[in-house]
């Protein structure tokens, strides 16, 4: 929570099993679903996680949305990150000096 404060993001709650207050992830996961579950009957659980690694590096770096002006989401967040450089040096500063060496920030 505190990155997101640095960074000027309100974080909100859905409440529990509402998919219009949370139709983004709903939505990401029914197209997981439509693209490699449903399709496929996974023998191994480790061939389905390298799978489901692929299709994320794939969702994020080759398919525009239009959601986003039609660029894909790692290009909306390297331009997103250049345009707000100085809220990510401050919240580096911030976890060099706060987090505790092997400590996870939450």
């Amino acid at each position: 929570m505190k990155a997101c404060s640095v960074m000027g993001l309100k974080q909100i709650f859905t409440s529990w099993n509402n998919p219009k207050g949370n139709s983004d992830t709903e939505r990401v996961m029914r197209t997981i679903k439509e693209d490699l579950v449903w399709p496929y009957e996974w023998d191994n659980p480790f061939e389905f996680e390298i799978a489901l690694d692929e299709w994320i590096e794939k969702y994020n770096t080759d398919f525009p949305h239009q959601t986003l002006n039609n660029k894909t989401p790692s290009q909306f967040y390297r331009e997103w990150k250049e345009q707000n450089a100085a809220k990510f040096a401050a919240l580096e500063v911030n976890q060099e000096v706060s987090q505790p060496e092997g400590q996870v920030l939450s």
